[in-house]
């Protein structure tokens, strides 16, 4: 039985450090923001390095969830993902720049919307 290599596709994204908060990151023709808040020493122009994370976690799962529903013959007519995360200070930051924010009712009427 001969092996078949499968299609590798090279990519590279690369990112611009403003500060100590923002990142630029540019993956071909896009540009994204990463920031902290501004109670972190941010400027919000974008979402925050975990946000950014686990926004990646749900497309890739859309991307692999409709694939298989397409190899499976599935249709899938409507898919709507939420992901919920929690963090201690010491997981990703240093505890002398790191401030717990207080959440923001923006959360609260987008889960309402939701739903």
């Amino acid at each position: 039985m001969a092996i078949k290599q499968k299609t590798v596709v090279p990519m590279t994204v690369s990112a611009a450090c403003p500060t100590h908060a923002r990142t630029n990151a540019h993956a071909g023709k896009h540009e994204l923001v990463i920031d902290e808040p501004v109670a972190r020493g941010g400027t919000d122009q974008g979402p925050t390095p975990i946000q950014t994370m686990i926004a990646s976690l749900l497309g890739c799962t859309n991307v692999i969830l409709n694939r298989v529903a397409e190899k499976n013959h599935v249709e899938v007519s409507a898919l709507s993902l939420t992901a919920e995360a929690a963090s201690t200070a010491a997981a990703c930051c240093s505890r002398r720049r790191w401030r717990p924010l207080p959440r923001d009712p923006a959360d609260d009427q987008s889960d309402h919307a939701r739903h």
